[in-house]
């Protein structure tokens, strides 16, 4: 076997970062992968991971505030259901409203399939600053909506928005594998923290400032200039540490598609993924709307009751996915566990809100959830 060492400024200028190996057959560590050739080649395998450092945990800051400004506004946009619903665009229905708000996770996901593919070829702060550029213009613009124009805030928070979150959401929250790979958990669930206290900013302060004396237009704009002020943080601390896919070495391992789709387990997870997003959103967007179908007579008031119920969603959110990330990183225990555990958290929050359905479970509504 023979031994080379490459040198690499991956991370603090010229760093030994691996080893290049001769190897006549695959490795059983890559399962779904493939040689490029058949006979036997150079394989580059990286794995010094830094599991910290300066650059690493700015990185993880800077993902942590584009994270706050993409999902976050995902997970936030019952507040404006509640509002559109009852005063900006009440002459549409709930449902109709709620195709705004279902077009930027269905953008989110489409547009990561390319922005994916895009950020392996090198073209990481191209992703981030063309969709910084979109999310900020289209927010703004959302603020320059009349009342009762369905399309201009279609246009503005659905398709606007929605491009700018799926070009920089999954770069963001897969940026931390550079850096870790055995407090990747941790690390990359410190970065979807920003999901969950983006909702907890906007749902509260977006409440308050769009339903009170502010009015919706300076309300979003206000929130739009918190957002430009985290987009040129994030922008500025994230950089990427892997080499771009067409600058690594030829002979790499590739992965081998005709496996990955005959990989059962694979195929179930991602499955059961698919299956849990078909959920995950409707609180989100249906509880406003069906809460101010049952309650048509106090509806300011329900507007407030949304907002805290929002949070409160968010807020456990946002204790979960950290010490979920630690759960995960500690081999002692079993995704299992932790599966059948928050199923049933979730099981027990629907129990609460589908109960509450009286006069009198107005106040309760928020406590359910």
């Amino acid at each position: 076997m023979e031994m080379e060492t490459i040198n690499s400024d991956f991370n603090r200028g010229t760093t030994t970062v691996c080893e290049t190996q001769v190897l006549s057959k695959i490795p059983p560590q890559y399962p779904l992968m493939k040689n490029t050739t058949e006979a036997p080649k150079k394989v580059t395998v990286i794995d010094d991971f830094p599991e910290g450092g300066a650059k690493a945990w700015a990185s993880v800051v800077g993902s942590f505030c584009m994270v706050f400004i993409s999902q976050g506004a995902i997970y936030a946009f019952g507040v404006y259901q509640d509002f559109y619903t009852r005063i900006f665009l009440s002459e549409h229905s709930p449902s109709q409203i709620a195709w705004i708000g279902s077009l930027q996770p269905f953008l989110v996901f489409f547009l990561g399939l390319f922005a994916g593919k895009l950020f392996d070829e090198g073209y990481f702060h191209h992703l981030m600053i063309t969709g910084s550029v979109i999310y900020l213009f289209s927010f703004f613009m959302l603020s320059l909506a009349q009342p009762h124009h369905y399309y201009q805030v279609f246009l503005a928070q659905g398709v606007g928005v929605g491009i700018g979150m799926g070009l920089i959401c999954l770069p963001s929250l897969t940026l931390g594998f550079h850096y870790f790979k055995r407090r990747r958990g941790v690390a990359v669930g410190i970065i979807s923290t920003g999901s969950a206290i983006g909702a907890i900013c906007q749902t509260i302060g977006l409440n308050h400032l769009i339903n009170g004396k502010v009015g919706f237009a300076w309300g979003v704009r206000i929130f739009g200039f918190i957002f430009l002020i985290l987009a040129i943080i994030g922008n500025v601390l994230m950089r990427p540490r892997l080499l771009p896919r067409k600058r690594r070495p030829e002979n790499q391992l590739k992965p081998d598609v005709k496996k990955i789709v005959q990989d059962i387990p694979l195929l179930l997870l991602i499955l059961g993924l698919a299956l849990m997003l078909f959920s995950v959103f409707f609180p989100h967007f249906s509880l406003g709307s069906s809460a101010v179908s049952a309650y048509v007579d106090n509806t300011h008031e329900v507007g407030f009751a949304l907002g805290y119920a929002t949070f409160l969603q968010s807020f456990f959110v946002l204790i979960a996915q950290p010490v979920a990330g630690a759960i995960v990183d500690a081999p002692r225990y079993r995704w299992n566990r932790a599966i059948v555990a928050v199923s049933w958290l979730g099981y027990d929050s629907g129990i609460s809100y589908d109960v509450g359905q009286t006069e009198e479970d107005v106040e309760g509504l928020t406590r359910s959830l």
